[in-house]
């Protein structure tokens, strides 16, 4: 096999494992785990903490355009972690933090759609500044948790701004 496609394969298979991570639902690429499901945090944001008696980023209060996988609309809220390490100016956002992206069919939907949660887990993926992502359906089945590959490369372009797309932080 000529040495341009063996590099090329390795390449491709590179870019695979990065993009992709663990197939594990809590486990890390670097080894590191997490007591912590997609399942349990959802149970915080929807009973223990709810996340729609949270504060929004300021740049989108209420009903905001938004584009796939997530629907035409979102709402997009912050634990009080996040919100309080706002003040500050931060690199990036303190372990604890949590941010809720609520996609809507409709701007002017009340009833909640499919819900896409980032929480930063300390130790859980260095690579991508410990965010531990989740997708739950509209019927509170978790989808997908911990690295999600989708998730990763889709937010790989604001790696400069801790993987966030609606706040710049510093």
């Amino acid at each position: 096999m000529p040495m341009m496609i063996k590099g090329t394969i390795l390449a491709a298979f590179l870019v695979l494992i990065w993009g992709c991570g663990s197939s594990g639902a809590n486990e890390g690429t670097t080894g590191a785990t997490t007591d912590e499901s997609g399942a349990q945090i959802y149970a915080q944001i929807t009973e223990t903490d709810p996340y729609t008696e949270w504060e929004q980023f300021s740049e989108a209060i209420g009903t905001i355009e938004s584009s796939a996988p997530h629907g035409p609309f979102a709402r997009v809220y912050i634990n009080d972690i996040a919100a309080a390490a706002l003040d500050s100016s931060p690199e990036n956002l303190p372990n604890g933090s949590i941010i809720v992206k609520d996609s809507i069919d409709t701007a002017d939907a009340q009833d909640m759609g499919t819900l896409t949660i980032m929480k930063k887990i300390e130790g859980f993926r260095p690579r991508t500044n410990d965010w531990f992502w989740v997708m739950v359906s509209s019927n509170g089945e978790v989808q997908g948790e911990g690295n999600i590959g989708m998730c990763i490369s889709c937010h790989l372009s604001q790696a400069n701004n801790d993987y966030i797309f609606l706040h710049q932080l510093q």
